[in-house]
């Protein structure tokens, strides 16, 4: 598999408010929002996922803290928790804050 160079966003105004399946697919393959991730909100919303796209593999290369949040964010059990008890997910940048 070949590496490819992501294009580096700097704004989310850079990011399309709409777009199908597909081309957010493409999008969001090609371009790296590490430098606006603090900036992104959260979706409450459920997404609709075509079946097709939801049997794509993607791979990405994560920082273990960031992984952990997103295996926590997976679990059945954290939606249940979420409506009931609040946000369980510790903070993925506490490390970073207490640094600073």
């Amino acid at each position: 598999m070949k590496n490819k160079q992501l294009k580096r966003l700097k704004s989310v105004d850079e990011i399309p408010k709409q777009m199908m399946e597909e081309t957010a697919a493409e999008f969001y393959g090609n371009h790296d929002l590490a430098d606006i991730w603090d900036e992104l909100e959260l979706v409450e919303e459920p997404i609709a996922v075509s079946p097709r796209l939801r049997e794509s593999m993607i791979y990405l290369r994560l920082e273990p803290r960031y992984l952990v949040a997103i295996n926590q964010l997976a679990q059945p059990s954290f939606l249940e928790k979420k409506a009931t008890k609040g946000h369980p997910v510790s903070d993925p940048h506490k490390n970073d804050k207490q640094k600073g």
